[in-house]
């Protein structure tokens, strides 16, 4: 088993998206010969690069909106509008006190409030990088991705999709595509 490919980097400024990636030529005739047109593909190789378009497609198409998971979460405070009694004693003209439920807590003399945590990631994308994980040997792009994913500043209306976004995903898929070239130059693109 001989390794004689290079490994290459996308210059600065170039994506897959724009079809600009340093393996763009490799990575779509690859695209063309091994990944169906649904389902999952027949061969490791294949199989990566299905994973890794469909996490770049959902980027670019969605702002990750399918591959993350908000996990909201709730706190109850007490209601300043009753002092959290649950109802409201208003006075009227006559000195005649009423008391009311409270509006804002509806009597229950808490309010909720709900605050987005960090993202997590959909299990159907998380089988794919578990996928890709497996089968890259530059982890480190795998963890970026998985970081840039469950960064709670990195959600679906915060995405300004800058080169440093891209980054994540140019880099990843440099790195799928050298695994998946080294894996057919020796003979390794088994059957899944």
């Amino acid at each position: 088993m001989t390794n004689l490919l290079e490994r290459k980097h996308t210059p600065k400024g170039g994506n897959y998206w724009g079809e600009t990636g340093i393996y763009w030529n490799e990575y779509s005739k690859l695209w063309d010969e091994l990944v169906p047109q649904s389902g999952e593909a027949e061969t490791i190789v294949g199989e990566m690069i299905r994973c890794i378009s469909r996490l770049q497609y959902d980027y670019y198409n969605n702002g990750n909106c399918n591959v993350q998971e908000v996990n909201s979460y709730y706190e109850y405070e007490r209601c300043g509008n009753c002092d959290g009694d649950g109802e409201v004693v208003t006075t009227l003209a006559s000195d005649i006190a009423i008391s009311e439920e409270c509006d804002e807590c509806c009597g229950s003399g808490e309010i909720q409030e709900e605050y987005d945590g960090n993202p997590s990631i959909n299990d159907y994308y998380q089988d794919m990088i578990d996928f890709l994980h497996k089968h890259t040997e530059d982890k480190s792009k795998i963890d970026n991705l998985v970081e840039f994913l469950t960064n709670g500043s990195n959600s679906y209306s915060n995405y300004s999709f800058s080169q440093n976004e891209e980054s994540v995903y140019v880099e990843l898929m440099d790195e799928v595509m050298y695994c998946a070239l080294k894996m057919l130059a020796n003979d390794e693109n088994k059957p899944l």
